[in-house]
């Protein structure tokens, strides 16, 4: 986030338009106070959080292996989220049990986004596919269970998953007839429960709270992975 000052705040946005080559609608700016007389406002674009993510990883995976590592990093912008690819040498590594590693690295990259750019943006990072295609199976599993919930009219309860996994799931089943899902339990026991509902049942909101709940260490605002459980 830069520094931007004017005589007024048109002035300094128009100093911020320019610098960073963008509109007045694709900018994003907060008012501060005023020095010597002059509109001082903090300013970015998305451009520069998907700038601050390739630059944030990188520097991170670096501190972690300072001997060098062969990395690719790659983020895609789409609307106000973002997705971060990544392919090293040390997938596995990076990965993790179960992929609490990478679980890790995912809430790190978004509060440290939320904690420099002060807004909540949707970021999605992902090392050599693990997620997506653990979404893939997930999602073709609730898939499958939907159906006999259809034809049997018995509703089901999916195994514990992360907030991220019910999301995705949530998405997925959205739309189809007869079906609604909800989250039940607290904490590691949160689940997904498919539902049958009749026709003319009215559509109830997904029940769920979609925070990241994976075990992170947070001082002064900065999010740090303690290890990287090999």
């Amino acid at each position: 986030m830069d520094q931007y000052k004017g005589l007024t705040l048109q002035e300094a946005l128009n100093n911020a338009m320019e610098s960073k080559n963008v509109s007045e609608e694709e900018l994003k700016y907060s008012i501060g106070q005023q020095e010597d007389g002059q509109v001082v406002i903090d300013a970015y674009c998305l451009d520069d959080i998907k700038e601050f993510l390739f630059d944030y990883l990188g520097g991170f995976f670096s501190s972690v292996d300072p001997n060098g590592i062969e990395m690719e990093i790659q983020v895609n912008k789409k609307e106000e989220s973002f997705t971060v690819y990544i392919n090293s040498d040390h997938n596995n590594l990076y990965i993790g049990k179960d992929g609490n590693n990478l679980k890790a690295i995912n809430v790190m990259a978004n509060q440290a986004v939320q904690s420099l750019f002060k807004h909540r943006y949707q970021i999605f990072v992902d090392i050599n596919s693990y997620r997506t295609h653990k979404y893939g199976r997930l999602i073709r599993q609730a898939k499958n269970i939907a159906k006999s919930v259809q034809r049997t009219k018995v509703d089901a309860s999916l195994d514990p998953m992360a907030s991220d996994e019910r999301r995705q799931i949530h998405q997925a089943l959205q739309n189809w007839h007869n079906i609604s899902t909800n989250s039940e339990g607290v904490g590691p026991e949160r689940h997904i429960v498919i539902r049958y509902i009749d026709d003319n049942a009215p559509v109830t909101p997904v029940n769920d709270d979609f925070d990241d709940d994976e075990d992170i260490v947070v001082e002064e605002d900065v999010v740090v992975i303690t290890e990287i459980e090999e």
